[in-house]
């Protein structure tokens, strides 16, 4: 049962985000099969013929017919390339395709209301798709800049042999890592925000910062452990997926090493051995990102509205204690 009058303690948040997937599971896988499926078939099949071309590439260059006999190869290899990096991009929208549904039927769930599918459909295909990969950009460009600018002061430092820019780049790449840690964690809920409440970009980041402000720690704390969790939660899972999707994968690797041909660095028995590796890997993924879709989002919206409650951030709208 959800409270809104009082915070929730460790064991109250592992509850309510059961409960809440309980609640809300057949409408959240719909949603995460629909967006990561095909945009996952896709990635696999990209990553399969990118090994392909570079084992292709690996082997020719060893017999010595790379240049004379098969110059079309080095095209196709970076055709695959760019094959694979557009399916890439695709998996990745798919994955926030899901994440923006689920977390909207998530959302909706915590204030006791119910959404169907297709609403949560709706909820990515609008305005909110376009601020979510915004915020994303921000966030991938803002946060990583506090350690790389440490790292680009050192290599200049290095470069111009002064040691003095040396320490003061290594200072301000220890300083950045730790700045980067803490605004990750501020900003975590920026993408719930403008799922959840329609916020723009900007706002997000606020509202996430007012959220978490006073409670980093609890929140760092929180997040670390329940991904623990739900790792471990998933591993159990994809553990022995992995042993039937990559048999033959591990078959040749074992028999590589027991005829001595894994030391000896034959082509021909590597590329026998990575010729299955792609796609096998690629539906590996699509299972453990599906999985991790219909969990995370949940977590993520159980615990801002915590916070929300902590804050007392429940001005006109009161959560609803029937929802579970």
């Amino acid at each position: 049962m959800f409270d809104k009058s009082r915070p929730l303690e460790l064991g109250d948040i592992f509850s309510v985000t059961f409960n809440l997937f309980k609640t809300t599971f057949t409408r959240n896988i719909v949603i995460a099969v629909a967006f990561l499926a095909p945009a996952g078939l896709l990635m696999a099949y990209g990553f399969d013929i990118f090994i392909s071309s570079m084992m292709d590439i690996a082997k020719n260059a060893a017999e010595s017919a790379y240049i004379n006999e098969n110059p079309e190869l080095p095209v196709n290899f970076f055709a695959n390339i760019g094959v694979y990096v557009l399916a890439l991009l695709a998996f990745m929208l798919g994955y926030l395709g899901a994440m923006i549904g689920i977390t909207k039927i998530s959302f909706a769930a915590m204030k006791g209301e119910r959404i169907s599918v297709f609403d949560g459909f709706s909820k990515v295909f609008s305005a909110t798709l376009f601020r979510c990969i915004g915020q994303g950009i921000l966030i991938s460009l803002i946060i990583p800049l506090c350690f790389i600018a440490g790292i680009f002061i050192t290599v200049i430092g290095a470069a111009a042999q002064m040691t003095g820019i040396i320490i003061l780049g290594v200072i301000i790449s220890i300083g950045g890592f730790f700045l980067m840690i803490y605004l990750m964690f501020k900003w975590y809920f920026a993408f719930v925000s403008i799922v959840g409440e329609d916020n723009y970009v900007f706002d997000s980041f606020s509202k996430s910062s007012y959220l978490v402000k006073g409670y980093w720690w609890r929140t760092f704390g929180i997040l670390f452990l329940t991904a623990l969790i739900v790792d471990f939660a998933i591993s159990i899972i994809t553990t022995p997926l992995t042993f039937i999707l990559m048999w033959d994968f591990i078959m040749q690797y074992f028999k590589m090493i027991a005829d001595g041909s894994f030391v000896q660095n034959d082509p021909d028995t590597v590329f026998k051995m990575m010729e299955s590796f792609g796609f096998s890997f690629g539906i590996l993924i699509i299972i453990n990102t599906i999985l991790d879709a219909v969990i995370t989002p949940l977590i993520n919206v159980v615990m801002y509205f915590d916070l929300k409650i902590r804050k007392n951030d429940f001005p006109a709208e009161p959560v609803n204690n029937e929802s579970f």
